[in-house]
């Protein structure tokens, strides 16, 4: 059963003193910031927003052409990326009573793509934000949604991407998860870091996520990514201590990729939907959408939210200390 999301109106009427049991958090959460929801790679506001062209070969356009240029720098972190050779695969579960968004399973055939080693870190947003006059969706709305370190999330001002889950400015946590960054945010810095490298970046299709989760043509039959001992793959609920954990600590799956099960929730780029029957090849989801698609579990949840194929829908606008993203290419 889908759960009932109230509206981002109720927040912002009591955003005082509103309080949010924890595992409420994810249906909460994904109601946006309460600005505009725009589609992925345009922007509402004019001004020092805007962000360059750069198409992705996945089949879409994750951005359109703006008016200013991003800058180019010789001052960024190079991604490690991973070859995820193409293949078939079945997507999704029928086995699942009660989720109906991973239903149908059905054939899926990707050509091959790369896929970042690591979730991007503190310190590779931190290369964007500081050459780049972006601003990000949490900085506009002037909050984020924390953790109280116990059970309750609430919205809390200031907080932008240098924070963690609980907003605090994080100290020596360069090589953690970036976390309070939209799905709008994630493309603009693809975008940024295609315009430094020459190589087009981009956000993975839910297909090539859960292809990679699944670890890719070795058709890992693993409820995780990268085995079925939650414990040695990812960080959750009751090892977390309900924080973000550095990159790459974790066991790895079968193609050499970190943190796909937990840590923070993964956007991908295409726009959420239902899922068909039919086969399909290279799917880049719906042409258009309000909400995207968040995969991957995070530092809060527990395991029935952390299997490589639960899809979650979120706003594209909305920032929290659950989401953080990974990179894709298909320059190979």
């Amino acid at each position: 059963m889908k759960p009932f999301y109230p509206h981002i109106s109720v927040l912002k009427r009591y955003s005082n003193y509103i309080i949010i049991p924890a595992f409420a958090f994810l249906i909460f959460s994904c109601q946006g910031n309460g600005k505009t929801n725009e589609p992925a790679g345009t922007n509402a506001d004019s001004g020092k927003n805007d962000t360059h062209a750069m198409a992705s070969t996945a089949g879409s356009t994750q951005v359109s052409v703006t008016k200013d240029p991003i800058p180019i720098t010789s001052d960024y972190i190079a991604p490690q990326m991973v070859l995820v050779k193409g293949g078939h695969f079945r997507m999704g579960d029928d086995t699942r009573t009660d989720e109906k968004e991973e239903k149908p399973e059905h054939t899926v055939n990707l050509s091959s793509f790369m896929m970042g080693k690591y979730e991007v870190t503190v310190a590779e947003f931190r290369k964007f934000m500081n050459t780049h006059t972006y601003v990000t969706d949490a900085e506009k709305a002037g909050f984020s949604f924390v953790f109280d370190g116990k059970e309750l999330i609430y919205e809390k001002k200031g907080v932008t991407w240098e924070y963690d889950v609980l907003g605090n400015k994080r100290v020596n946590q360069e090589d953690h998860p970036v976390i309070h960054v939209s799905r709008n945010d994630a493309i603009a810095y693809c975008n940024w870091l295609s315009r430094q490298t020459g190589k087009v970046y981009r956000l993975p299709t839910e297909a090539e996520w859960e292809y990679a989760a699944k670890g890719g043509p070795r058709h890992d039959k693993y409820e995780y990514s990268g085995g079925n001992d939650i414990e040695q793959v990812a960080w959750y609920a009751w090892n977390s201590d309900f924080l973000t954990h550095p990159v790459g600590k974790k066991k790895p799956n079968g193609l050499g990729i970190y943190d796909m099960t937990g840590n923070v929730w993964e956007w991908c780029s295409d726009w959420f939907g239902p899922y068909s029957a039919a086969e399909q090849t290279n799917p880049t989801g719906p042409a258009t959408g309000d909400q995207g698609v968040l995969r991957g579990g995070a530092w809060r949840f527990f395991v029935v939210r952390l299997r490589v194929t639960v899809r979650r829908d979120c706003y594209p606008s909305f920032n929290g200390s659950g989401p953080g993203f990974r990179l894709a290419s298909s320059s190979l």
